[in-house]
């Protein structure tokens, strides 16, 4: 619908690289809701759910309103704005719930597109996902075609990609199909149904090889006409049907009515892409924006603005100036839409933290960069040494597993020198995220996080009275440290602690043995042994605990199962096991 002209680049300031850390900064919208899912209401009409319990009943839907970046292949006016610093000013002053990347894979303007220069747009999308985590909003990663089902395979060579890489964190969405062509009309639109829904069919199977998070399923016309998917709905639990519309050039009751059929049927439907003006881009803000908005409020429709641009038309949030100074439609969108937006939010199972106030990665809320599925056992402890020894890499406390969360360091990771740090919980902490230091439920665990390298431990944890660790749980230094002393006695803010063993005085560095599952690694190939037939779930951490891989997640019969490694760079990784027999967990190295 949008046609590109190119024009100088007025902010070339805007290029600036990312900074890829793995802890959300703050508390936002992911933490409180979860991993977004499609449901139904009470009276089965299509709506969208989180994973926080708070969140996934009739009445609980979840609405989140953020923007579209432009098209990646416009070099001028496009790619400038997908970085890390314009993703960052997204949230802190338009406040922002979710960024869409619109990823181009078939078109090319003059500087190539996805499939003739992967490493440079691979960066790109990177550095806008691991931004997104890092503020803890929601991203969509867009397959930004409008012919993507000539070329299916080239779909899922993107998606498995990108669904290895980010498919483990409830932020990402994926939308594999931006605006199908086709022509306009219900006959025609019904007709061409049957080749978007085998084509994404394909699509989404790949997807689920690595990831359960949400999918976006294009409709015929530019996203026109997501009823006719109602009568042949797509089998997958967890997928949207998209919706587009220009309050310009488009009306609640004609294209809206279309969705509404969609939704009545049952089906969740998803705005990836809306705007104030003209379909073609161009155009005054049109005076049916409002209506529009009372539309998507009435259905609790999640929505995209197009787009973050100061391409010089009307649907640019920014003037040819460049970032921050809006256009019309920018300021109608910031002051009309956003505003509504919530300016804090409360953490699954955790305290209401102000949207604007940062929060130390190393306490950050595990929910924004780790699914709640796949949270390591609480009065569990995983570290690392920078000698990278593999006999003292990974530590399994003999209390029995549970629920569980983890709290990071924030020390920066690199494949070639794993610094020292934890994975811990509480033995009291069930949620999956750790409160502030002051709640005595999270006491242990806050104050670990507080002593991971960063923070004041006076301040937090022994001025507290956090220095009465719970009965039975004692914490000593990591062995690399130093002489092993109780954190009660002697502990400064420069340690990394693990948990012990309080009467028999093992340390967790050398408990190696305890609850772990024997694994191999040949050949880039992980084998392990299931004892009995089950569901499992196979996941592949950093050092740091960062969710890298989910290599399966389904019904496995009792026997060898062999698994992929092909997606990881060398170094080494924790691999945790879940099924009937409990937790495990094992770390590797990949040579």
């Amino acid at each position: 619908m949008k046609k590109h002209m190119f024009i100088p680049l007025f902010c070339s300031a805007l290029l600036c690289a990312a900074s890829f850390t793995f802890a959300a900064s703050r508390i936002g919208p992911v933490s409180a809701y979860g991993q977004l899912q499609a449901g139904k209401n009470s009276s089965g009409q299509g709506r969208i759910y989180g994973s926080c319990s708070a969140y996934s009943t009739s009445g609980h839907e979840v609405q989140v309103k953020g923007m579209s970046l432009f098209w990646s292949i416009a070099s001028d006016v496009g790619s400038p704005f997908w970085t890390s610093q314009i993703v960052t000013g997204l949230v802190s002053n338009m406040n922002v719930e979710l960024v869409r990347a619109p990823m181009g894979v078939d078109e090319d303007w003059g500087d190539g597109n996805y499939f003739t220069d992967q490493t440079k747009y691979q960066a790109l999308m990177d550095a806008v996902v691991q931004t997104a985590i890092d503020n803890d909003i929601y991203v969509i990663i867009d397959y930004h075609s409008h012919t993507a089902e000539s070329n299916t395979s080239n779909a899922q060579t993107f998606f498995a990609t990108m669904a290895q890489k980010w498919g483990g964190y409830n932020n990402v969405i994926f939308e594999i199909y931006n605006e199908p062509k086709g022509s306009w009309g219900d006959a025609n639109a019904a007709s061409y149904w049957p080749t978007l829904k085998t084509y994404a069919t394909a699509v989404i199977s790949t997807i689920r090889q690595y990831s359960d998070n949400l999918i976006l399923v294009g409709t015929p016309y530019y996203d026109q006409y997501p009823n006719v998917a109602a009568n042949s709905p797509l089998s997958d639990n967890n997928v949207a049907y998209t919706f587009h519309y220009y309050a310009g050039s488009h009306s609640t009751g004609t294209e809206g009515a279309r969705a509404v059929t969609a939704i009545n049927s049952g089906l969740s439907v998803f705005v990836s892409e809306w705007g104030t003006v003209n379909s073609d881009g161009d155009g005054s803000v049109a005076g049916s924006n409002s209506d529009w908005q009372s539309w998507m409020n009435t259905y609790k429709l999640s929505s995209a603005n197009w787009s973050v641009s100061n391409k010089p038309e009307g649907a640019s949030i920014f003037t040819t100036a460049g970032a921050w100074n809006y256009s019309t439609s920018g300021s109608w969108v910031k002051n009309n839409v956003f505003s509504t937006n919530p300016t804090s939010y409360t953490a699954c199972s955790g305290t209401a933290i102000s949207s604007s106030s940062a929060k130390s990665s190393s306490s950050a809320a595990s929910s924004s960069s780790v699914k709640s599925s796949s949270s390591i056992a609480s009065s569990s402890s995983i570290s690392s040494s920078s000698s990278a020894k593999s006999s003292s890499s990974i530590s399994i406390s003999s209390s029995s597993v549970s629920s569980s969360s983890i709290a990071y360091s924030s020390s920066s990771e690199s494949s070639s020198s794993m610094s020292s740090s934890s994975i811990t919980s509480s033995s009291s902490e069930s949620s999956s995220s750790f409160a502030s230091s002051s709640s005595s439920s999270t006491s242990t665990g806050a104050c670990i996080a507080f002593v991971n390298g960063v923070g004041d431990y006076a301040n937090h944890c022994y001025n507290s009275g956090l220095n009465d660790m719970e009965a039975g749980v004692c914490y000593t230094q990591v062995a690399e440290r130093g002489d092993i002393q109780y954190i009660n006695e002697t502990a400064t803010d420069t340690y990394w602690w693990v948990p012990v063993d309080c009467e028999s005085g093992i340390t967790a560095i050398d408990n190696l043995a305890i609850n772990a599952l024997s694994v191999h690694i040949s050949h880039k190939m992980l084998s392990l042994n299931v004892p009995s037939s089950t569901n499992i779930q196979v996941l592949v951490f950093s050092m740091l605990g960062n969710l890298k891989a989910k290599l399966f997640e389904g019904y496995a019969n009792a026997g060898e199962h062999s698994y992929s490694l092909n997606s990881l760079a060398q170094g080494h990784y924790i691999i945790h096991i879940k099924g009937s027999f409990g937790e495990k967990f094992q770390t590797v190295n990949i040579k």
